[in-house]
């Protein structure tokens, strides 16, 4: 069901006699006419409405509310302030992961180069010290009573 609000015709039938039609005209006046008497739409759906495909739906009405004439905002669930927020859409999600992965990626690098390293230095023989062969054969020398 599709209602029409005209507000120059809610203004009129409302008149300026009231003291809450001045108030309202005076709200009006210094916030907007959106903003003193907001207008609302209700989407009813016999489904659930919260994937990705009925949220792709409500940003598509959102985008199209806003090209109406004299519409200045419009506040969603996929646009609480009015205007997209990037970290909603595939997009800059696809750039944060991708991002990710890199990060990733050279960390596993670093470690795979420090592994590397330390297996090279693990398989090397290192007879620069003292305690190295040195002492096998002075232990020998006294097993054999030399």
């Amino acid at each position: 069901m599709f209602r029409n609000f005209d507000f120059n015709t809610f203004y009129k039938e409302l008149g300026n006699s009231y003291s809450s039609s001045k108030g309202f005209n005076i709200a009006a006046e210094h916030l907007g006419k959106g903003q003193a008497l907001p207008a609302t739409v209700v989407i009813e759906n016999d489904k659930a409405m919260d994937n990705n495909d009925s949220l792709s739906v409500i940003d598509g009405i959102d985008e199209r509310i806003k090209g109406l004439s004299g519409v200045k905002k419009v506040l969603t669930i996929t646009q609480p302030k009015g205007e997209p927020i990037d970290e909603f859409y595939i997009s800059d999600q696809t750039k944060t992961v991708v991002g990710g992965i890199s990060a990733t990626k050279d960390g596993v690098n670093k470690i795979n180069d420090g592994l590397n390293q330390m297996n090279d230095k693990l398989s090397a023989r290192d007879f620069s010290s003292g305690n190295g062969l040195g002492d096998i054969s002075e232990g020998l020398d006294k097993t054999n009573g030399s």
